[in-house]
C-alpha cells in the first residue's frame, strides 16, 4: 500500500459520516417517493394473487 493512500483516522471517521447521512437522504426520498405510489404499489402486488 502507498502512502498516498493513506488517511488519518478521524478522516475515516468524516468520510463514514458523509456515507450515512447520503445513506439515510436516499433512504428518505426514496420512502417519499414510495409514499406518493403507494396505492400503485399495492395494486402491483396483490394482482397476482387476485385469481388464486
Amino acid at each position: 500500500m502507498s502512502k498516498s493512500n493513506e488517511m488519518p483516522f478521524l478522516d475515516h471517521l468524516e468520510e463514514l459520516r458523509w456515507r450515512l447521512i447520503k445513506s439515510l437522504a436516499a433512504i428518505i426520498v426514496g420512502g417519499m417517493v414510495a409514499f406518493l405510489f403507494i396505492d400503485d404499489i399495492i395494486a402491483l402486488l396483490i394482482a397476482p394473487t387476485e385469481h388464486i
